[in-house]
C-alpha cells in the first residue's frame, strides 16, 4: 500500500511540474517584483532609473511627461491578480513649510482615477498635481483602489485640491474712544 501512495504522490508531482510548465511567462512572474501587496492588489513607486526605461518605451508616457517639467508630478505602477473595473489612487502633495523650514507639509490633496485593467497587467499612471513644480516637493500618502463594480465618473480624471491655509487673524487692538459724559435721566414726573 504505501508504495502505491509513492507511485501516486509522483504522479501529481509529474502533473504539477507539467501543469507549471505550460503557464504564462506573465503569470510564472506573479506577483510582480519589487511591488508591494494588499490582497489581491499590488502597487509600486518606480525608481528613476525605471521611469527613464518606462518613458524610452513608451510614448504615451514620454508625452504625458512633458507637464511634469511645470507641475509637480509622480508615478505610480499598479496591477491586479484578478483585474479591476476602474482604479483610484489618493495622495498628498508635500513640500518644506518654507525657504527656511524644512518641515514637510500637506501643499494639496490629488485624486486620479484610472481605466480597466486585466489581470496580472501592470499599468503605469500619472500623478499630475497643478501645484507649481518647486525643489523638494512630493507626493505622499500615496493610496491605491482597486474596484470590481461600475462607475457612474468619467474615467480617467485627475482633481486637484489646493490646502488654503487659514490666515491667523490678529487679535483686535484696543482704540481710544471718546470719553462719554454722564448726565442724569430726566426722571418721570408724578402727577
Amino acid at each position: 500500500m504505501g508504495s502505491h501512495i509513492k507511485r501516486r504522490a509522483a504522479a501529481l508531482l509529474l502533473v504539477g511540474v507539467f501543469a507549471f510548465a505550460n503557464t504564462s511567462a506573465q503569470a510564472a512572474s506573479w506577483p510582480p517584483k519589487g511591488f508591494h501587496a494588499n490582497g489581491d492588489v499590488y502597487a509600486k513607486i518606480p525608481t528613476s532609473k525605471e521611469i527613464f526605461v518606462l518613458l524610452q518605451k513608451n510614448k504615451t508616457l514620454a508625452e504625458q511627461s512633458k507637464t511634469c517639467v511645470k507641475y509637480a508630478c509622480g508615478l505610480v505602477q499598479v496591477a491586479s491578480r484578478i483585474g479591476c473595473t476602474w482604479w483610484e489612487i489618493l495622495s498628498t502633495v508635500s513640500g518644506p513649510k518654507s525657504a527656511t523650514n524644512a518641515t514637510r507639509t500637506p501643499i494639496g490633496k490629488l485624486r486620479v482615477t484610472y481605466r480597466a485593467t486585466i489581470p496580472k497587467k501592470i499599468a503605469t499612471i500619472y500623478l499630475r498635481s497643478r501645484e507649481p513644480l518647486k525643489p523638494k516637493i512630493t507626493m505622499t500618502g500615496i493610496t491605491v483602489s482597486c474596484y470590481h463594480s461600475p462607475t457612474t465618473e468619467l474615467i480617467p480624471s485627475t482633481v486637484y485640491a489646493r490646502i488654503v491655509k487659514p490666515k491667523a487673524t490678529p487679535s483686535p487692538t484696543p482704540t481710544p474712544s471718546e470719553s462719554i459724559s454722564t448726565s442724569p435721566s430726566a426722571s418721570p414726573s408724578a402727577t
